[in-house]
């Protein structure tokens, strides 16, 4: 079982996002599309994957605040 706080889980999701490649985000950002599966931590991770996207102007979601099917990225990567 993870004993971490949510303060720490959040601050370890930024890093992770922060040290990945544009690519490696837009494949975590394409994973989440679609999945309707949802409790309130997936929300946090979630938000913390989407700023990170807008910071790197990678994707625009526009007034939505998770990741959907309304996420526009702006460069793209192949699927595999």
């Amino acid at each position: 079982m993870d004993h971490r706080t949510l303060a720490e889980r959040i601050e370890s999701w930024r890093h992770s996002f922060q040290t990945q490649s544009d690519e490696e985000l837009i494949k975590a950002a394409k994973r989440e599309l679609g999945n309707s599966g949802w409790v309130q931590l997936k929300g946090y991770y979630l938000n913390e994957l989407r700023d990170e996207l807008h910071h790197r102007g990678l994707a625009d979601t526009g007034a939505a605040q998770t990741l959907d099917r309304r996420v526009i990225f702006l460069r793209d990567t192949p699927d595999r």
